[in-house]
């Protein structure tokens, strides 16, 4: 199973600022967008039919996002999509936007969702098949390791050393 689905998109001029530049709202769009394709084409879980059989959703929470390099107009960028963080109620994704031919990082992000009832709103835990699915999709398992210790800052800089080492 892929832990780490991969797609292509190219930048819209609608989405774009005066400079060519990708507006810094719709990196998130792009890569939210990217992420629910990932699920759907990786690992066949379509979240809005999800919600529609179960009544449950995931909704976002918490964002975190570094831009470092802009995506511009028309360019065609490439989106990675990971599970950092899963339990019986919420996960965490990391979304990282590179130029097409991965030389160059434009935007790393950390959304993480709650899974509710959508006619409560009410925090609820997940099914367990869809627990299941979370916990072979996480890539790395550390039992210990709790919402609280992930450090975005941290990570960034590892992500960034990580990926200037491979170049």
């Amino acid at each position: 199973m892929e832990k780490k689905p991969t797609s292509v998109c190219r930048i819209n001029f609608q989405d774009c600022d005066p400079f060519g530049h990708l507006n810094n709202a719709a990196y998130i769009n792009y890569l939210l967008n990217a992420r629910g394709d990932h699920l759907r084409e990786y690992y066949d879980l379509d979240i809005y039919q999800h919600t529609q059989k179960s009544g449950n959703a995931w909704i976002v929470s918490k964002n975190k996002i570094a831009y470092l390099k802009p995506a511009k107009f028309n360019e065609s960028v490439l989106i990675e999509s990971e599970l950092l963080y899963s339990d019986k109620m919420r996960v965490m994704a990391q979304c990282i936007m590179f130029s097409e031919e991965k030389d160059s990082i434009h935007a790393v992000l950390w959304a993480e969702f709650i899974y509710v009832d959508i006619n409560t709103s009410r925090p609820k835990r997940h099914e367990p098949e869809i627990q299941a699915l979370l916990d072979n999709l996480l890539v790395s398992i550390d039992d210990r390791k709790k919402l609280d210790d992930f450090n975005f800052d941290d990570s960034l800089k590892q992500t960034v050393k990580e990926f200037k080492s491979l170049k």
